[in-house]
């Protein structure tokens, strides 16, 4: 039986969950009048919150974002009286950035997040990626049709626009550091997936990515202050915070079923908190150690550590949704010549499942009961690393054995 090409499988799998989440998508979200989707929220859904934080700071009312009655307030003034529940549950930090969306009505602005955010994504993912030619077309059509670029377009994420800055910055590192640092710093947004970009960059000891990285995470906290000053820091720690931690604790409601986490797995199965906490620290710890040596290891690529670090940081944090998966999924993309060497059958496999899973099929085996996610990410992660080690293993071999035979090195 001829062994399928990951191409091959993207490819299809593309395909088939477009197939399979139509009715679901068209059931949840599909348009249905005055710019409504078929629940009632306003199409872009999430962007809703993206752009009126950018509105909202333009407009001196920034503080409304921090308090959540103030807030849906603002929904159903700017958008519909009987607009669902939302709330902004981003750091000031962000502020800035999304300032840059506020200046626009929110239809031009829902466009430009959408198409800016679809090419980074495929810039990061397929700039010097390796693949060429049929295989390279493939991938691209299977890219523009995944379920991750659907999801984060469905919902209005920021999954692409992070997927850019962690694949971006970890690529530009090593020729253009100051560069990198400033995607780096910009991930501060998100601080969960951080760690272990700071860790690689001290291994690396790429200290003007180090500093470009801190300075730009410093004047980012301190642009957020020309939005309100430190109260609007103090009022998401009151306000905000709390509620995101009791919600990521629960997991009450829809959004639930959109987990990615080990921690979310064990909740959504109905592990006891403290025992859902002790398990998820275990794996935590396990591969926090195991990709901090695998970044130290000689003879692993470069292409190889981003997708080890990226699978990583979907692991560590205890919450994450299904596209916050984009991450790792343009880092696959950019290593894909090196993994159709390193993996077998069974590993290609678990990667390909992975692809297909956000958002309609994660929710739909999430829903029967069945938690699969993060324990594909994590199949995923124990299949890049010990191939990795695997290869580093059969080099060293072949080279001593190339000394011991007196052959040229």
């Amino acid at each position: 039986m001829r062994n399928r090409s990951l191409v091959e499988y993207f490819l299809w799998g593309s395909v088939i969950a477009l197939i399979v989440g139509a009715p679901f998508y068209a059931m949840l979200m599909a348009p249905v009048a005055d710019g409504r989707d078929a629940v009632g929220y306003t199409v872009g859904r999430d962007f809703v919150n993206y752009w009126l934080g950018g509105r909202l700071a333009l407009d001196g009312a920034a503080a409304n974002l921090f308090d959540p009655q103030l807030y849906l307030q603002e929904v159903h003034q700017r958008f519909y009286a009987d607009h669902p529940w939302m709330q902004f549950s981003y750091m000031p930090n962000v502020i800035p950035l999304l300032a840059i969306f506020g200046l626009f009505p929110y239809w031009p602005a829902l466009a430009l997040w959408s198409i800016a955010g679809v090419a980074l994504f495929l810039l990061v993912s397929f700039k010097g990626s390796g693949v060429s030619g049929d295989a390279r077309r493939n991938l691209m059509i299977a890219a523009i049709i995944s379920p991750i670029i659907i999801v984060n377009l469905a919902f209005g994420q920021m999954g692409l626009f992070l997927a850019a800055l962690f694949v971006g910055g970890l690529r530009l590192s090593d020729k253009r550091p100051l560069l990198a640092g400033v995607l780096i710093g910009l991930l501060t947004i998100k601080p969960q997936l951080g760690p272990l970009l700071a860790i690689y960059l001290l291994i690396e000891r790429n200290w003007p990515a180090i500093a470009s990285a801190t300075a730009t995470a410093i004047l980012l906290g301190l642009a957020s202050l020309a939005f309100g000053g430190v109260e609007n820091w103090r009022a998401y720690f009151e306000n905000i915070a709390p509620v995101q931690v009791e919600l990521s604790n629960t997991f009450h409601g829809f959004y639930g079923y959109q987990t990615a986490t080990i921690f979310g797995a064990l909740r959504l199965l109905g592990t006891p908190l403290s025992l859902a906490w002790a398990i998820h620290g275990v794996v935590a710890i396990g591969v926090l150690t195991s990709a901090v040596y695998m970044l130290f290891a000689n003879g692993v690529s470069k292409k190889i550590k981003i997708l080890i670090m990226a699978c990583a940081a979907t692991l560590l944090p205890n919450y994450l949704l299904v596209y916050d998966l984009s991450i790792l999924l343009a880092a696959a993309l950019y290593a894909m010549d090196e993994i159709e060497e390193l993996f077998g059958p069974i590993d290609r496999i678990f990667l390909a499942l992975l692809w297909v899973m956000p958002f309609s099929l994660a929710v739909m085996i999430q829903l029967a009961g069945m938690p699969l996610v993060a324990l594909l990410i994590l199949g995923v992660y124990i299949c890049v690393v010990t191939k990795a080690l695997g290869a580093r293993r059969s080099s060293s071999t072949a080279f001593i054995d190339q000394v011991a035979s007196g052959g040229n090195i």
